[in-house]
């Protein structure tokens, strides 16, 4: 199914990048197209400049200079400037021309050049959308054969499903059978830390009680071999034996009431983390 869509995905992709193409390359043609008029009216423009250029009138001959004492001297010089004058402005002219017709005949040169480009360019565009037509046609050859094998594929799963389904059942028993069996050691195990947290409870709770009344104890015998009047000397090493029994409880009491009162955190952190665990392995 996946190689199908694959396929189809392919064939979809070869004809949006030929219909791309395609159009790139019609747009390529407008524009030289429009270019192409663009060159005709530049062309037109260097034709009709080289007709103005050749109907300018030949330059004229210089004008005999009057004989001497004919004319005075201002008006000579007068009509020599206006002959340099005339001449300056038919050059001009002419050079105005001539520059306009070298313009146009450059630009044109260019336009032809972008002209052979954009034609070059659409030719490809073209000659890969055809190159993407015919990759799309060999890959829908391929589909009859590949929806053959996925109707097989789905035939011959079809067949085995009961097969399947069977197995998965027979499976399903023994699994859930180990799942309870392996969620009831967890769950011993909690059961377990849970009576040694009771206990532990229980002996921090008596712990706490012992030490109050041993210390009071104590206080008491301290009291009573300080008193007045003074116990007899006989019972006095029977108060110091147990005055010494007491203090030496009294510091194994305070020593184990501090080992286990900070174990009673852990137990309970430790209860909660196995619960959580034998919840997670009971089967769904």
């Amino acid at each position: 199914k996946a190689g199908i869509e694959a396929t189809r995905k392919a064939m979809a992709d070869s004809d949006a990048a030929a219909a791309a193409m395609l159009k790139e390359a019609a747009d390529i043609k407008a524009a030289a197209v429009k270019m192409g008029g663009t060159k005709q009216e530049f062309a037109t423009g260097v034709e009709a400049t080289k007709k103005q250029l050749a109907a300018m009138p030949a330059p004229a001959p210089a004008a005999a200079a009057p004989a001497p004492g004919t004319t005075p001297s201002q008006v000579q010089e007068a009509l020599q400037k206006a002959s340099d004058a005339e001449k300056a402005l038919d050059n001009l002219a002419r050079a105005v021309l001539e520059n306009k017709i070298k313009t146009l005949t450059e630009t044109i040169a260019k336009l032809d050049a972008e002209l052979a480009a954009k034609t070059q360019t659409a030719a490809q565009r073209e000659k890969d959308a055809a190159a993407l037509v015919v990759k799309k046609e060999e890959l829908a050859k391929s589909m009859p054969e590949k929806e053959k094998q996925m109707a097989a594929a789905e035939a011959a799963f079809a067949a085995l499903k009961p097969a399947i389904d069977t197995a998965r059942a027979a499976r399903e028993i023994p699994r859930r059978a180990l799942a309870y069996w392996q969620a009831a050691v967890e769950n011993k195990g909690v059961l377990t830390l849970r009576d040694e947290a009771a206990a532990l409870k229980d002996k921090v709770e008596d712990l706490k009680a012992e030490i109050p009344a041993v210390e009071a104890e104590i206080k008491a015998l301290t009291a009573a071999k300080a008193a007045t009047p003074a116990p007899k000397p006989e019972d006095l090493p029977k108060l110091d034996k147990k005055l010494a029994g007491l203090t030496t409880r009294l510091a194994e009491a305070r020593k184990e009431l501090a080992a286990a009162e900070p174990q009673l955190p852990e137990k309970e952190k430790a209860i909660e983390a196995g619960w959580q665990k034998y919840l997670g392995l009971l089967p769904k």
